[in-house]
């Protein structure tokens, strides 16, 4: 058997020896003749010992090349599951992050009730002036007065279900904000929108609006509320404001 190992060595050696000769007259040949790049693929690596030489070795090497051509691809899938990771629970954090738990039961505690609502006959009734004058949703129409009303009782409930869910997985915190922030938005633009709400002139009254305008009005602060939860929750290389 040491017999065998030695000739085996041997034979190794005398083959390394070889190709590496091999190498250096394709090396001097290429400077001389200017021959193609493709002719020296195999070049030697550890100690002088050509890839080609051993298939075991060619064969880790081939496969390395392909996990090295799907790389970008493997780099993209772990540079966004480090993104998805870096979203926060807006309320965990330093200092007075926590109060921002507050806002965010107050929202879903809100957007509960008006989900709810939606679904009642009054409800539907009393929304249809609004959506119908709104540039923004007045396609809803399409659904008929019950129809749009139940769409956004729907798209309410699971704003709440969202925002609720975020208190526990960061990035459901920033997508349930941020459905509640094109919500009041939305809502707020009602102001504007619907005909007798609001009266503009130029008078030592130049804003006047009835009740109806004062319930839109207050829309702004639930926007805040929804602005502020959403900017707590993105990552901080997004928005630098967290202090952990």
């Amino acid at each position: 058997m040491s017999r065998d190992g030695s000739n085996k060595a041997t034979i190794a050696a005398f083959l390394a020896q070889q190709a590496r000769s091999f190498e250096i007259s394709l090396l001097r040949a290429r400077k001389q003749e200017k021959i193609p790049d493709h002719r020296l693929e195999n070049r030697e690596t550890d100690g002088g010992r050509k890839e080609a030489q051993f298939p075991v070795v060619r064969q880790a090497m081939a496969d390395g090349g392909r996990k090295e051509a799907q790389f970008p691809v493997v780099r993209q899938a772990m540079e966004k599951d480090i993104m998805i990771k870096d979203f926060n629970v807006s309320e965990k954090g330093h200092g007075s992050y926590w109060l921002l738990g507050i806002l965010r039961w107050v929202m879903v505690l809100i957007f509960v009730s008006f989900g709810i609502q939606k679904f009642t006959p009054q409800s539907a009734d009393g929304i249809a002036l609004y959506i119908s004058n709104s540039p923004f949703v007045s396609w809803l129409s399409i659904f008929g007065i019950r129809g749009e009303a139940y769409l956004l009782g729907i798209i309410e409930l699971a704003t709440a279900a969202l925002l609720a869910a975020g208190a526990f997985i960061p990035i459901l915190s920033a997508l349930g904000s941020l459905m509640g922030l094109g919500t009041f938005a939305i809502t707020w633009s009602f102001f504007f929108s619907t005909p007798g709400v609001v009266k503009w002139s130029v008078s030592t009254d130049p804003i006047a609006w009835n009740l109806t305008g004062e319930f839109l009005y207050k829309d702004v602060v639930l926007l805040c509320v929804c602005i502020v939860l959403f900017l707590a929750s993105l990552p901080k290389k997004v928005i630098p404001l967290r202090s952990n």
